[in-house]
């Protein structure tokens, strides 16, 4: 039975795993990408009530600086 190798996570994996984030006992972070970030902030930004007068003071400025367009 020595010769076998255990199925699943080996105990030097999770040790490691263990000494590194330590702090972070039980938190499982999660990354997510830039586009998403970028999209999530896009929709706050566009569906707050707080950043349309903001928005509608942009728009104006820039209708303002480019009539043409």
């Amino acid at each position: 039975m020595k010769l076998l190798n255990a199925i699943g996570v080996s105990e030097k994996c999770w040790h490691s795993r263990r000494l590194i984030s330590k702090s972070l006992e039980g938190v499982h972070v999660l990354r997510k990408s830039r586009e998403k970030d970028l999209q999530a902030h896009l929709y706050i930004l566009n569906n707050t009530d707080e950043v349309l007068p903001y928005l509608d003071t942009h728009k104006n400025i820039v209708k303002y600086k480019n009539p043409r367009q």
